[in-house]
């Protein structure tokens, strides 16, 4: 079974899969970079400018807990059938968008946008997992680091080209052509993909547990953002009791949503940590270093714009740098201490605000994004390498929603900072800078306390068939 599943992936099969897949990525990739810039457009058009900021946060309500509950039902009901579903619920959600006459509507289009584009990276990492032995991926991380940084930096652009020529509908028409091509591709080039093994029962309660304690934490997020601390404090407790109450639920049932074995795991532990921590900075200074560049370098808005392409370079650098050394090696501990390292002596080198010649600076930016690129891959196949293929969908989503998180709440705290302290001062400088330098720390502590396994020989389908 396992010669014959072999023979039907092959190299040239899985480039196949990988270029079909690519294109989902993207979409889910690119979603947040293509709206923000027509968000202002938006508030316009329906007369609510204060209400701009629920069109981003709607689709993350659902969006993240979608992406575990994804995972988890592509473990049960298969890889192909999840991604195709969430294709389709986020094709029909884009056409509510772009036909809104409601904020209102503009927002249920988003949430529902959000319920299917939680799979789009969840289940297309897992299909990787499920076809390349962990050793082996390094040779496909150029596609994964590559659309990431693309989406970065085309979805600002592309955005705003076409809130400007047609209209803020034309952002979310444009993915509707996008996310069928996908469509298309995963139902011809996943045909044949082997069904999952183990049968389980779909945990509803479960779910909906999970979606309320993502919910009410990300409810908090955005009210930290807000400066608004009573509130934070409520949802933050309540997101805890849920949280409780989920774990509890989850240790009594036969066939779990995300298996309690998985969250005690110290590898899991460890690589969300990592996963959470690298994203926070990564998701802060995407959002904020172009202010930081003209506030205390003296940058013009296009040239602080222009940098912004430096720290995506180094990312897709420090990724197949990660992949080639996994692969050669086959090991994965080192590139996410090394990286940590590196991004954290950046992080304190802007800080310390010795770096006057824009040269140094596009250095320090440049190796700031090279350590990040050396963590996230490894963190993503160590998780993957410990767990057998019948929970490889929820333990790939639980790294996918921990980077998510990470990434708001950074954006949330270094938001308050950037607002607090005048930009251009000191205080601004040595929190927004040094903040980055603390996470990337905690990084690598937490790479530190990683255990390292060997990899596994063989594919998750290939070894789930001997």
């Amino acid at each position: 079974m396992a010669e014959t599943l072999a023979t039907a992936f092959d190299a040239r099969r899985i480039h196949t899969i990988m270029v079909s897949l690519v294109v989902t990525m993207f979409i889910g990739s690119v979603e947040q970079a293509i709206v923000s810039p027509a968000l202002h457009a938006m508030g316009l058009a329906f007369h609510a400018p204060g209400a701009v900021s629920w069109i981003v946060t709607g689709y993350l309500l659902c969006a993240t807990p979608g992406t575990l509950i994804a995972g988890a039902v592509s473990d049960i009901w298969g890889r192909r059938a999840t991604l195709i579903v969430s294709l389709a619920i986020f094709i029909l959600g884009s056409v509510l968008c772009a036909a809104a006459g409601s904020m209102a509507m503009l927002v249920a289009g988003r949430m529902m946008q959000g319920c299917g584009g939680g799979g789009l990276l969840a289940v297309p990492n897992t299909i990787i997992a499920d076809l390349v032995a962990p050793r082996e991926r390094g040779k496909y991380q150029v596609y994964i680091s590559g659309t990431y940084a693309f989406a970065g930096l085309f979805g600002p652009v592309a955005g705003g080209y076409l809130a400007n020529t047609l209209s803020w509908r034309g952002v979310f028409w444009v993915f509707v052509p996008l996310a069928a091509l996908a469509v298309l591709a995963a139902g011809r080039s996943l045909r044949g993909l082997p069904p999952p093994k183990a049968r389980r029962r779909f945990d509803g309660l479960g779910a909906a547990l999970l979606a309320a304690v993502m919910v009410c934490l990300l409810l908090a997020v955005h009210a930290l953002g807000a400066g608004a601390w009573p509130r934070f404090a409520l949802l933050l407790a309540l997101s805890a009791g849920l949280g409780f109450a989920f774990i509890r639920w989850e240790m009594s049932r036969r066939d779990p949503l995300l298996p309690v074995a998985i969250l005690g795991s110290r590898i899991a532990s460890a690589t969300s940590a990592v996963g959470f921590c690298v994203m926070a900075v990564n998701a802060s200074l995407a959002a904020y270093l172009p202010l930081y560049y003209e506030t205390r370098f003296g940058f013009s808005m296009s040239a602080a714009g222009l940098a912004l392409t430096l720290p995506l370079v180094g990312i897709v650098a420090g990724a197949y740098g990660a992949g080639q050394y996994m692969r050669l090696t086959g090991r994965y501990k080192l590139p996410p201490v090394a990286g940590s390292m590196i991004s954290g002596a950046a992080y304190l080198g802007l800080a310390a605000g010795g770096a006057a010649l824009r040269p140094e600076i596009y250095g320090l930016t440049l190796l700031a994004g090279v350590g990040a690129g050396s963590c996230l891959p490894p963190m993503l196949v160590a998780l993957q390498n410990s767990v057998p293929r019948q929970l490889m969908g929820v333990a790939t989503a639980l790294q996918m929603c921990f980077r998510s998180v990470g990434g708001m709440m950074g954006v949330a705290i270094f938001g308050l900072a950037v607002l607090a302290p005048k930009p251009g001062t000191w205080g601004f400088e040595l929190f927004f800078t040094g903040s980055a330098a603390v996470l990337a720390l905690a990084a690598l502590v937490s790479a530190l306390l990683l255990p390292e396994r060997p990899f596994r020989a063989m594919a998750a389908v290939l070894e789930e068939a001997d």
